[in-house]
């Protein structure tokens, strides 16, 4: 293995164990550890290419929907009452690294990915509660994680510790700072990890899986509860889905629906009109200008992105952004499901649960998918054609 390759794999380690400190801004310029080293892994590829004139293949209908996207985003973009350049060049920033990364893992063998994820989940399981511990005994604050099991009580204060001890310390840390919803889909990344393909020992397996149910329950997110719920049931169904299986995933459930106080009562509430009211209003604004829409970066009435992937495509790049966003949606949901039905499918498929919840339901304007989306994408792709490769 030459030092190129070892710095890769270390790279792709590292990513991926520090992907729960995504919100932690201790490097200059506010970039997080995560980010820098996907960057890195990007560099590599380039490094790659540039001596030997050579890449894998790595392209998908996903990355050609996504290149469509982009270019009605750049062409749109003018017709926006705010201009928003940043916002689009956030979205290839990620987009390139994306492919950067997907090429740097095409050098690695199908059970070397396994092994190095497997190790990355492991070593951010015990990092991140290793600095979460030190950060509360730091900041005298230890005796909260036996108070309420509540998100401005537990959480936001244990972020505010870290922040305070390994990141920049802001004083005005709010739960915006959080990103509650980026760092919960590290930990459900975890857990599916853990439940697809696990670890030798079983204790390990139930200790790295159960630790991240708990971290991922910690950040009152829906987007990362139901990704676990649904990206580990799709997992175990590969390795043969028993009755300890159901059951645990029953108790994440029954414990999710348990938390309903006044501050997370919107984790069980889905009476909510307001995401019915934001596509009313963004389907309303593509027939009023159905062919280059308001401009990418549009905003609704209430001053808020859509909720939706396609739905914001659509009100944002009009004709272009709807056939773009149903392209990369579609061919996500398409690879998802046969997956699901297949015996031979790769052991990634339920990574891409990830993704496919954060379009439906999150905010995806800048950067299209969080992190932890980007990578779960270029882990499938990369997983997916080496297996077809091998049973062809």
């Amino acid at each position: 293995m030459t030092r190129v390759q070892r710095a890769a794999e270390f790279c792709f380690i590292a990513l991926i164990a520090t992907l729960p400190l995504f919100s932690v801004r201790l490097l200059p310029g506010g970039l997080s550890l995560p980010f820098v080293f996907i960057i890195t892994l990007a560099l590599i590829a380039g490094l790659r290419f540039a001596t030997t004139f050579r890449t894998a293949a790595v392209f998908s209908v996903t990355d050609g929907g996504i290149c469509l996207y982009l270019l009605a985003a750049f062409i749109t973009l003018s017709s926006a009452a705010d201009l928003d350049v940043f916002a689009a060049l956030k979205s290839v920033a990620y987009f390139m690294a994306y492919l950067g990364m997907k090429m740097a893992l095409a050098d690695f063998s199908f059970e070397r990915i396994k092994d190095l994820t497997r190790l990355g989940a492991l070593v951010g399981t015990a990092l991140f509660g290793a600095i979460a511990l030190i950060a509360l005994q730091q900041s005298s604050h230890v005796g909260i994680l036996f108070g309420s099991f509540s998100y401005n009580s537990l959480t936001i204060r244990v972020f505010a510790d870290i922040d305070a001890v390994f990141g920049q310390g802001r004083e005005s840390f709010t739960s915006v700072d959080v990103m509650r919803n980026s760092v919960g889909e590290a930990f459900a990344f975890y857990v599916i990890v853990a439940m697809a393909i696990g670890y030798r020992s079983r204790v390990l397996t139930i200790g790295v899986a159960g630790a991240n149910a708990l971290f991922a329950l910690a950040m009152f997110s829906r987007r990362a509860l139901l990704a676990v719920c649904f990206g580990a049931l799709s997992g175990t169904t590969r390795r043969g889905l028993s009755l300890r299986h159901v059951a645990a995933l029953g108790a994440l459930i029954l414990a999710f629906f348990a938390m309903d106080s006044s501050d997370e009562a919107r984790l069980t509430d889905f009476t909510d009109q307001a995401r019915t009211e934001q596509y009313t209003e963004a389907l309303e604004r593509f027939v009023d200008s159905p062919v280059l829409g308001d401009g990418y970066g549009a905003k609704l009435s209430s001053d808020q992105y859509v909720h939706n992937f396609v739905f914001a495509g659509m009100m944002m790049m009009g004709i272009l952004g709807l056939i773009s966003t149903m392209v990369v949606f579609g061919s996500i949901l398409h690879r998802f499901c046969l997956g699901l039905f297949t015996k031979q499918t790769a052991w990634t498929t339920p990574l891409l649960v990830i993704p496919l919840l954060g379009m439906a339901v999150g905010s995806t304007v800048e950067g299209i998918f969080t992190l932890t989306g980007w990578i779960a994408l270029a882990m499938h792709d990369i997983c997916r054609r080496e297996e077809v490769n091998e049973n062809v």
